[in-house]
């Protein structure tokens, strides 16, 4: 992060106190129009930064309640920003911006203070500038469904959907004596009310595929692990429900595996 002098950090959070709660003008420049999604990310107001995405976003999100959701979910706060370079032309760019924000840390159930670069694609149709925000789930939706079973227990923390696939993050805790081996790409199914089967997605592409689990994990006593599975989402899905079994678990001197099924998880929230 370029840090700025205090008196500007000073400055900065005046003007996002201050800002309007009004489109810039069709002329605004690129900048501008990225300046403005930004500030609306900082002050949570998600109405006008889904404005201010391109019909393309706003088609993807369906709304600013699911844009929201993504955000919130994770508890993200966009505390200080710095536009950086560009890349493009007038009509379609990307622009780097330095960020520090903070977000829950699944893993530690805590919220912690990162720094990054991230890009963001700018777009001009019709003399109106729009912003393309990739990479974020159509919506998200945090949750705290569990169940034990033999000294383990699973936990769904957050849920998340993409056009193509649902990301469950989930934390496994061994609460025995000796090791426990967790191995979900065997036997793990995920189906809704319908009986409607979401299959594992079983891809060896380690940005996509959690690869601790892939592999099979092997838990301490009184340790656990937060990590993701991804299932492929049935066309025209529109659950409710879903209902979640994790096979097979073996604790260290049993020979015979088990299963955690935990109660339905609510994901009607729009």
């Amino acid at each position: 992060m370029k840090w700025r002098h205090s008196l500007c950090v000073v400055t900065a959070c005046l003007l996002l106190a201050a800002v309007a709660h009004t489109d810039p003008p069709l002329g605004c420049g690129r900048s501008g129009a990225l300046d403005f999604y930004l500030r609306a990310l900082a002050r949570k107001d998600y109405v006008c930064a889904y404005r201010r995405l391109t019909q393309s976003e706003r088609a993807y999100f369906g709304n600013a309640a699911n844009l929201a959701s993504v955000f919130e979910s994770d508890r993200y706060r966009l505390q200080h920003y710095t536009l950086g370079a560009s890349i493009g032309n007038d009509r379609r760019c990307i622009v780097l911006v330095r960020e520090r924000f903070s977000l829950r840390d699944y893993a530690h159930d805590r919220v912690v203070t990162l720094e990054g670069t991230i890009p963001y694609g700018v777009v001009r149709t019709a003399g109106r500038y729009s912003v393309k925000d990739a990479g974020h789930p159509r919506k998200a939706i945090p949750t705290d469904v569990s169940s034990k079973e033999r000294g383990a227990a699973v936990a769904v923390r957050k849920i998340s959907f993409f056009p193509k696939y649902v990301q469950l993050v989930l934390t496994f805790t061994n609460m025995g004596d000796g090791f426990l081996t967790v191995m979900p790409y065997r036997k793990s199914v995920l189906k809704d009310d319908a009986g409607v089967v979401y299959r594992i997605m079983e891809a060896k592409d380690w940005r996509i595929t959690d690869k601790q689990l892939f592999l099979g994990l092997r838990i301490a006593s009184n340790a656990q692990y937060t990590g993701f599975i991804n299932f492929q989402l049935p066309p025209g899905s529109l659950a409710d429900r879903l209902h979640l079994e994790i096979a097979p678990l073996v604790r260290e001197r049993d020979a015979l595996p088990f299963s955690i099924s935990l109660p339905p998880i609510d994901v009607s929230r729009t």
